[in-house]
């Protein structure tokens, strides 16, 4: 996720969709096709500040202004307000809808817009039963449920990341989205408000918050922007029990760190507990050669295995990837594809994934080559997918 910075494009486009706008205020609007939302507006790949594994990558913002049929943002910020701190976590009882007799794996993409998504369903042969994209605390006033819900009548099940920050910053340091501020029921009102529009939705959602907290590149990040050790756990139970207040069961909640870097926190210390989490996930990309701080080519057990590994000590709970791809440069990347359906069909706990297919600081798409569109294709055409 860390892969430079995203750009906060959101699909919104009636047709067709265009990436989400650094106004991202919406994740989606668009979606008359499917509703979508922006390519990873940052999720994964944000500031790149590690020779090791880089964090995943993530779409900066861009700005472009939106396409006129999409619906523009409300409110631009959402200044913080003081709200008192809402009660105790109780587990989570929603759990995500069943992906078909045959399949065990759900499998996913993030794309800019509902054309792309439409060719990268081409291209694989088949339809993604999950879409994730993006919002951010300050472009996204209100939970967007028409563009989830065309996201769902298209036949997929939408999983936001929602992100405590301003996009269009691209700095971890930003005071006034603070774990401290999150904590002490500065954005509760704002907080509130999503959770009761979401349950008044009455549809599942899948909903990230605050991912790749163990890198640096974000404002949400322990050791950065003022924040403590201690203060992501808190942050996240603070919003969790918000939503179990206001009674929002339909909810799915994702925890996804970046994959494991040499100098980050360890992933116990930031996980929430069981009783605030549904499913555990991981961030992750080969970035072969394409990078200047010495990025070096990497198969998926290579990217992925450690961290794998240290989720499955933390908790028995499902396993998605919520960001991955692989670059064509320095090795290849059709092997690197059919290693990684090779792997996944021998970790049972591995029950989702989402494929990056962008072409941002390298071309992470399957359609980057034939031979990589090819291998694709026939590893998700086993039926567990």
């Amino acid at each position: 996720m860390n892969r430079s910075r995203p750009v906060w494009t959101s699909p919104l486009r009636a047709g067709s969709l265009v990436a989400l706008t650094a106004v991202v205020a919406a994740v989606i609007s668009a979606l008359s096709a499917i509703g979508a939302t922006p390519a990873e507006a940052n999720g994964g790949r944000g500031w790149k500040t590690s020779t090791t594994q880089a964090p995943t990558t993530t779409t900066t913002p861009t700005t472009t202004a939106p396409p006129t049929t999409t619906i523009a943002p409300t409110t631009t910020t959402v200044p913080p307000t003081t709200t008192t701190t809402v009660a105790a976590a109780t587990t989570t009882t929603t759990s995500p809808p069943a992906t078909g007799a045959a399949k065990t794996v759900l499998f996913g993409a993030v794309t800019d817009t509902m054309a792309q998504l439409d060719t990268f369903e081409a291209s694989a042969g088949k339809k993604v039963g999950l879409y994730g994209y993006y919002a951010s605390f300050a472009f996204n006033a209100n939970f967007d449920a028409a563009a989830a819900g065309a996201i769902r009548a298209r036949g997929a099940q939408p999983m936001v990341t929602w992100e405590p920050w301003d996009p269009t910053s691209g700095s971890a340091s930003q005071p006034s989205y603070s774990l401290a501020k999150i904590v002490n029921g500065s954005f509760d009102a704002y907080i509130t408000r999503w959770a009761t529009q979401i349950k008044a939705s009455g549809q599942p959602l899948w909903l990230r918050f605050a991912h790749e907290m163990n890198g640096n590149w974000y404002p949400w990040a322990e050791g950065v922007n003022g924040n403590t050790s201690g203060q992501y756990v808190a942050a996240w139970r603070h919003v969790h029990d918000i939503f179990t207040q206001v009674g929002a069961k339909n909810v799915t909640w994702v925890w996804t760190p970046n994959v494991i870097m040499g100098n980050t926190p360890t992933l116990a210390s930031l996980y929430p507990g069981d009783a605030y989490v549904d499913w555990i996930g991981v961030d992750g990309y080969n970035w072969g050669t394409t990078q200047s701080w010495g990025s070096t080519w990497q198969t998926f057990d290579q990217v992925f295995g450690p961290t794998l590994a240290s989720l499955q000590q933390i908790s028995a709970k499902p396993i998605v990837i919520a960001e991955m791809a692989s670059t064509e440069v320095g090795g290849d990347k059709a092997a690197w594809i059919r290693q990684f359906f090779a792997s996944i069909a021998s970790q049972p706990r591995i029950k989702a994934f989402i494929w990056f297919n962008l072409k941002k600081e390298t071309d992470w798409r399957i359609e980057s080559s034939a031979a990589a569109k090819a291998a694709f294709a026939a590893g998700i055409a086993d039926p567990r997918y």
